[in-house]
């Protein structure tokens, strides 16, 4: 009874990403290619899932899409981590303290979800946008957020990435070893620095945050131009260390164990 109610868990949340993959409504058939499910599974998740209102099914096209109800399922979890836990607060310390755009990040899926972002007044200060972003694998921060995974859940989101990759026909994956030895620095000294990484012109100083729910890794990123991330490196890190530093003595976010 187990393995089977956690079979029907597992693949409800399957059909649930590819909708967010894709981010267009599907078939059931169309489910079961890209999913390789028996197509009496694929049908009978999407018949709960939309009989608990979390699907919508348009009966002329024979086509399913997530309702507002699923849309509204974990925004409460940004305004409990913000409002509870000082995040904010120290990506603001931060930006202040480096005058650079300051970023705090955790994961979504394959993806970057960066949850929120304080801007530096410096004119030529990176626009970085609220939402989902580009893959963790790669991105500096996105390292960082990985770093606190296991090596198992890394390698999978690795072959989630390049599936995705492919498909969607954008940037090829960076070489594995290349992310492993990323992650690896990380969990040694707790920060990664990067340039040109993701975007041509742009460096990241990023550290890993000691998130207050489980399962749920953070980080906090400065980003701007490379040129001048280079010249301030030691001082952008004296500084971020600082606030950390800081906010773990007052009993706020501090450096991930």
């Amino acid at each position: 009874m187990t393995t089977s109610i956690s079979k029907s868990v597992a693949r409800a949340f399957e059909v649930l990403e590819c909708f967010r993959d894709a981010r267009t409504p599907f078939s059931a058939t169309e489910l079961r290619k890209r999913l390789g499910h028996p197509h009496s599974s694929v049908v009978a998740v999407l018949k709960n899932l939309t009989e608990i209102g979390y699907l919508s099914y348009d009966s002329i096209k024979r086509t399913y899409f997530p309702t507002q109800k699923l849309q509204r399922l974990g925004t409460w979890v940004q305004t409990a981590l913000l409002g509870t836990s000082g995040f904010q607060d120290l990506a603001d310390a931060v930006s202040l303290a480096t005058n650079e755009t300051a970023s705090l990040i955790t994961r979504s899926f394959i993806f970057n979800h960066i949850f929120y972002v304080k801007r530096s007044e410096h004119p030529l200060a990176h626009h970085l946008p609220v939402g989902i972003g580009i893959t963790l694998c790669n991105s500096v921060v996105g390292r960082v957020v990985l770093s606190q995974m296991t090596d198992a859940e890394i390698e999978r989101i690795y072959k989630y990435s390049v599936h995705w990759s492919r498909s969607q026909h954008t940037e090829a994956m960076r070489p594995f070893d290349e992310i492993e030895k990323a992650v690896n620095s990380v969990r040694k000294n707790g920060y990664l620095i990067g340039y040109d990484v993701w975007l041509k012109g742009i460096g990241a100083v990023a550290y890993a945050l000691k998130a207050p729910f489980d399962g749920f890794p953070l980080a906090v990123s400065v980003s701007g131009p490379t040129a001048r991330i280079k010249t301030m490196e030691k001082s952008i890190r004296k500084s971020v260390e600082r606030c950390l530093s800081l906010a773990a003595s007052s009993g706020k976010p501090g450096k991930a164990a």
